[in-house]
């Protein structure tokens, strides 16, 4: 049966963008087979590809047939520092460049550059020949660890789109600062171990100015907190989607309550420290109350003055709308819980701390997915018990889809056990288990991969905890195996050795993505 063109068209659009290195080929083959292909097909096709994925012969090669066969393309991530002789002749396929240095750069030679990415190691990289020759494109600094920075040139900063500092010491000017401009275009701001002066309005100053903001994180930064909370309390930032905070400092809980009752995001990340609170009382009698959070992390909230452990889950008021949460260690609140959280789609268990009492159980998980969280899709964990790994797979919930367990940790069970729960799990599009711990135990995933994928065929994407070792009489099996499995996409080894030619041969036959 024939395939409308469209068809062709999209699957070869995904395929290219998956696989650039199989334009080649591909195009080279079937242009001269059906001059159809060039009139019809290939002018519609729009291939979009990074410089860093390709050779210098295949990326000219790449380009040249493009062209010659009137495919819409686009480059990025071209490095300005190497790269650009390989581009003397096709100046108009660069849409992105990565610098190193802003000055004296010839970016009107590229008419379609849209994206200008700088890494510096200091903050003054732009003088105002440049800002009105970039702010045309959309630019990202990155700037590395420098000196004391004075932020007196407020032109700067409406050039950025995103900005990105390690390792700085900001300040205030000396001189008073004028007043900046009204609007900054700044989508992404993100400060790491970056110190600014107690006394400096600068936090004040960006959030009131940069109404486009859609990322915000301070990592591990010396920062003026309650200016953070103020800022974010009565600024309105209407794009806001992610906010991360990780701070030790001492905070008041009265400022952290008042920033999570008050900040309109969707994804919130508070890692904090010890915090200050009156008392107990005034602790556990307090609510919040936020509608716009679907994605938060819950960690153990200590208090200085009072031998108190709360997590915000306590006092949460509605959590209906939660649709992503990370625990870290005390899981008893989530178990305890009685309230239904109906669009929890991920949930995910991250102890910090190597103990059994903050592991998550299958007796726990099971009492979770089928009373509090009965539509959850992903589960993650850190540590899981082979064992428990094993019930849960074979309890083949409808609705889990995705498994991420990043230790197994073996507890009396055999292999033969985890590869036949996997095998029958007809529901599980994602499995992703990079670690295991087996004593003095060696596995070839080759073998098992196959014996998986000859029975399971709902799998999309599969890891799992062994090495590939590569033996000569396996490419009969992978062939028969991948032949009559149409579902696998996506194989990901635990380690990186060298995939040798026989199974890459075999990878671009069935077109699966193997790294």
């Amino acid at each position: 049966m024939s395939q409308p063109n469209i068809v062709i068209i999209k699957i070869l659009q995904n395929l290219f963008n998956c696989h650039i290195r199989l334009l080649l080929p591909t195009i080279k083959k079937f242009n001269q087979i059906s001059k159809k292909w060039n009139k019809e097909i290939l002018p519609k096709l729009q291939v979009q590809f990074k410089y860093k994925d390709l050779s210098v012969y295949d990326c000219s090669g790449v380009l040249y047939l493009c062209r010659k066969y009137n495919i819409g393309h686009k480059v990025n991530g071209v490095s300005m520092a190497f790269d650009m002789k390989t581009f003397d002749e096709y100046e108009d396929d660069v849409q992105s460049l990565e610098v190193t240095n802003s000055q004296a750069l010839l970016f009107g030679a590229y008419p379609n550059l849209k994206k200008i990415r700088v890494f510096s190691s200091w903050l003054d990289t732009f003088d105002e020949d440049a800002i009105d020759e970039l702010i045309q494109y959309d630019v990202s600094l990155e700037v590395g660890s420098s000196k004391r920075n004075y932020l007196e040139k407020w032109d700067s900063w409406r050039l950025f789109t995103s900005l990105t500092l390690y390792n700085q010491n900001l300040e205030l000017s000396p001189e008073p600062i004028e007043s900046p401009p009204i609007t900054i275009r700044l989508r992404k701001l993100k400060l790491c171990e970056t110190n600014i002066s107690s006394d400096s309005n600068l936090i004040e100053l960006l959030l009131t100015h940069s109404p486009l903001l859609e990322i915000l994180e301070f990592n591990n930064s010396n920062i003026p907190i309650k200016q953070v909370v103020e800022s974010l309390t009565h600024q309105n930032l209407p794009n806001l989607k992610k906010f991360k905070l990780e701070n030790y400092q001492e905070m008041e809980f009265t400022d952290i309550l008042r920033l999570l009752n008050s900040i309109h995001c969707t994804d919130v990340k508070l890692k904090l420290g010890d915090l200050e609170a009156e008392s107990p009382q005034n602790v556990f009698n307090s609510t919040i109350n936020n509608q716009s959070i679907k994605k938060f992390y819950f960690q153990p909230i200590r208090f200085t003055q009072h031998n108190t452990e709360l997590s915000f889950f306590n006092i949460w008021k509605d959590k209906s709308q939660l649709e992503f949460i990370t625990i870290t260690e005390n899981k008893g609140y989530i178990l305890k819980n009685t309230d239904i959280l109906p669009n929890l789609k991920t949930l995910k268990f991250k102890p910090e701390r190597h103990s059994r009492d903050y592991f998550i159980y299958f007796k726990e998980l099971k009492q979770l997915i089928e009373t509090t969280c009965p539509n959850i899709i992903k589960f993650m964990s850190n540590h899981f018990y082979c064992a428990d790994l094993i019930l849960l797979l074979k309890e083949n919930y409808p609705k889990l889809r995705e498994i991420t367990v990043y230790g197994i940790i073996e507890n009396n069970y055999s292999i033969t056990d985890l590869i036949t729960a996997i095998k029958f799990n007809t529901h599980l599009k994602k499995l992703l288990t990079p670690a295991i711990n087996i004593p003095n135990e060696t596995y070839n995933s080759y073998p098992i991969l196959c014996e998986i994928l000859k029975q399971n065929h709902t799998l999309e994407t599969v890891l799992l905890p062994f090495d590939y070792t590569y033996e000569t009489n396996i490419e009969k099996e992978l062939d028969d195996t991948l032949s009559h499995n149409t579902t696998i996409k996506q194989v990901i080894q635990c380690s990186r050795p060298q995939i040798e030619p026989p199974i890459r041969n075999l990878i671009n036959k069935y077109l699966i993505e193997w790294y």
